[in-house]
């Protein structure tokens, strides 16, 4: 990677920003572990004034973490000052019945599934089910009694205040900054997308640098996305410079493989437009690319290349701008409930799991069989697909090993040293945190580690404990992963033929909602970026499905197949994305004589989609239409036109060709060709231009 002025700091401070948009997880992280540390504190003093047992300060940081971290609803200060309801159920019902094995086996099951039973009705309520779980293990874990219960109740409630004081009064969110940060972010992940594409042009075609430009425009697609979910309705333009300033970076990274065949005066130029651009001098880096856009031996590639920088220029100044003018919002999309396989399947699931789970954790270890029932319950937690559970399992799994090497280090190094012990706890739990939503497995290992160095504080810690830790988890999470296969399973397979239907959906409102923009402006007034949008989340939660399909599996058919088609769909997106902001610069209505030619064009790419989407769910040969009779006629038309008509019409008609041939090789199962670049599609329109009429 080419390295800018600043030096490799600035590369590794961008990778640090884009990372985490708007530094959410940061905040996240500081918050949690803020409230845990407190929560303990207040609890340590309290149980000394008032002579609790300390092993209250456990229920405490319980509590205190899982309050935290698991409310996300749009309710959040009126669900967290209910948090104490559940978490009082829980512990009331495990002080009742942990000193009687069976009773308390068998609540545990009924536990357990009425909490994941609940997660139909919403975020909420899943929270509330996590609560109660936690809080009845709790309460069996230290063999809680009735005669406890009012200092049990008394940390609980203290505990939540502590986390509701820290969220909303200490680190409480600013809907502006973090709008600020996300837009920080996508700047970021823009100047990745340069340092990809200098990158990538330096060191000529390689496999590597090909999966670098792919991976930095699908980040920056995600992190675009994260950024106009937290937009608030009066934005104004936001999404729209958003969008350009995306479509022009994605640009950039298509013309790659024909500019590496460019050389002379040309390339110099866009090399030196490129590392100017990514050094934020956006006006040098537009006239060293207008410079090289007017030379009279600049190709079309070149000149293609060096329009997008002048555009990405243009929307990195207008970013500026919008960043300034940005008040924020809570956002919608992070309150929406995530895909989830049906709760009451997944309920059966998991209490069959968990049940085996006990039998088989209590031979093992007769004190520490719950953290096989836990390792079950939480595989299971945000998974839409019996391959996402098997994932997870593994991941657990796996972190729970690398913890437990890493436990044993820290364990014997810092044992008997509390004042190193006891940092290095909120140091691990903080990480933790951090690491959640990039990586199950991150968290795993770093929560593995503060065990041991919790037991080692409380001076429980030994090998073998952290060797029964490991055992406890593989049982727990491979009885999860039995279940998902076996019991009531959501095929992975169904899963992800119905994201791929979304995803072919998504992409025929794209094609609608353009050609009706271009049939008349005035009457469909809304921006077509909306439904480009809509398209991006779908093409987004269709490579978080495939993910699990794919791990491990790369060279089956299936596999491949599956890949083939998200890289082709991929491609549409970028297709539906060029076209929705080409039509959405339409400000009058096209010619009369181009309206139903275009009704027709819609019809045959809508049938094309439908086609391909019946093809891959029901994995049968099907029929296509060829568009090209009505896509020759509007070239027709749109040559025939008076100058600058066809200024939206033909580099539309030829993005929607683009994107019908890439639906009709899915449809056929035939090898997609290689996308072609906006300036290639654009080379195709000007032709057109040129062309004569035809018959």
């Amino acid at each position: 990677m080419i390295a800018p002025r600043w030096g490799w700091f600035a590369v590794l401070w961008d990778e640090f920003v884009a990372a985490d948009p708007g530094l959410t997880r940061l905040l996240t992280a500081a918050r949690v572990t803020l409230s845990v540390a407190l929560a303990v504190a207040a609890i340590g003093v309290l149980a000394g004034v008032l002579h609790f047992s300390l092993s209250v300060v456990i229920l405490a940081a319980v509590v205190a973490m899982q309050t935290a971290l698991s409310i996300n609803d749009s309710s959040a200060r009126t669900t967290t000052l209910l948090v104490p309801l559940p978490a009082t159920f829980g512990v009331v019902l495990g002080a009742l019945t942990s000193g009687h094995a069976l009773l308390a086996d068998l609540l545990f099951l009924a536990v357990l599934f009425t909490a994941v039973a609940i997660r139909r009705y919403g975020l909420r309520w899943t929270a509330f089910g996590t609560i109660a779980t936690l809080t009845y293990f709790i309460a069996l874990f230290l063999g809680a009694t009735p005669e406890q219960l009012p200092a049990l109740i008394a940390t609980i409630a203290v505990a939540v205040a502590v986390t509701f004081l820290v969220r909303f009064v200490v680190l409480r969110e600013a809907p502006a900054w973090t709008a600020r940060r996300m837009v920080d972010a996508f700047r970021a992940r823009v100047r990745l997308v340069l340092d990809a594409v200098i990158d990538a042009l330096a060191k000529g075609h390689s496999a590597a640098s090909e999966e670098q430009l792919r991976r930095a425009t699908f980040r920056l697609n995600e992190t675009a996305l994260a950024i106009e979910s937290r937009l608030p309705e009066d934005a104004g333009d936001a999404g729209a410079v958003v969008f350009d300033a995306e479509l022009s970076a994605e640009n950039l990274a298509a013309a790659v493989p024909r500019l590496r065949e460019l050389d002379g005066a040309a390339l110099r130029g866009i090399r030196v437009a490129l590392a100017t651009l990514r050094h934020g001098n956006t006006a040098r880096a537009a006239r060293v690319a207008l410079r090289v856009q007017t030379a009279a031996e600049s190709d079309a590639a070149a000149i293609e290349t060096a329009e997008s920088i002048r555009d990405l220029a243009d929307a990195i100044e207008r970013l500026r701008h919008v960043r300034a003018a940005l008040r924020g919002s809570s956002g919608s999309n992070s309150m929406a409930t995530p895909p989830q396989q049906p709760p009451l399947r997944q309920a059966i699931q998991v209490t069959l799991a968990s049940a085996a789970s006990i039998a088989v954790g209590e031979a093992l270890s007769p004190q520490r069989w719950y953290w096989a029932v836990l390792a079950t319950y939480f595989v299971f937690i945000g998974t839409a697909s019996s391959g996402e559970t098997i994932a997870r399992a593994w991941s657990r799994t796996l972190g729970t090993a690398l913890g437990v090497a890493l436990g044993l280090l820290a364990g014997h190094f810092a044992q008997g040293h509390p004042e190193l012990e006891v940092p290095l706890i909120f140091v691990f739990l903080f990480l933790g945190v951090y690491f959640l939503r990039v990586s199950y497995t991150a968290m795993i290992f770093f929560i593995t580690a503060l065990l041991s160095l919790l037991w080692g504080l409380l001076g429980r810690f030994s090998d073998g404990l952290l060797i029964i830790r490991l055992s406890e988890t593989a049982i727990g999470a491979a009885f999860g992963a039995i279940a998902a296969i076996f019991i009531l399973p959501t095929r992975t397979r169904d899963v992800v033929s119905s994201a791929i239907a979304e995803t072919l959906d998504a992409l025929a409102v794209v094609v609608h909602a353009g050609i009706q923009h271009v049939l008349d402006p005035s009457a469909n007034p809304e921006s077509t970026v909306a439904p480009a949008r809509l398209l991006d989340d779908r093409l987004q939660q269709l490579v978080a499905r495939t993910r699990p399909v794919l791990a491990g599996r790369a060279l089956t058919a299936g596999a491949r197949r599956l890949r083939r088609w998200t890289a082709a769909l991929s491609a549409c997106g970028f297709y539906a994305r060029s076209f929705a902001a080409v039509v959405d610069r339409a400000d009058a209505a096209a010619e009369l004589r181009a309206a139903d030619p275009l009704r027709e064009l819609e019809a045959v790419v809508t049938a094309n989609i439908r086609a391909a989407a019946e093809h891959f769910t029901a994995d049968v040969t099907v029929a296509t239409t060829d568009a090209r009779p009505y896509l020759d006629t509007l070239v027709q038309l749109s040559h025939d036109a008076p100058d600058g008509a066809d200024r939206v019409l033909v580099p539309a008609i030829h993005l929607v060709d683009r994107l019908d041939r890439a639906i009709v090789r899915l449809a056929r199962d035939e090898s997609p060709q290689p996308a072609r670049a906006p300036w290639e599609v654009r080379e195709d329109a000007s032709a057109a231009r040129t062309a004569p009429p035809t018959a």
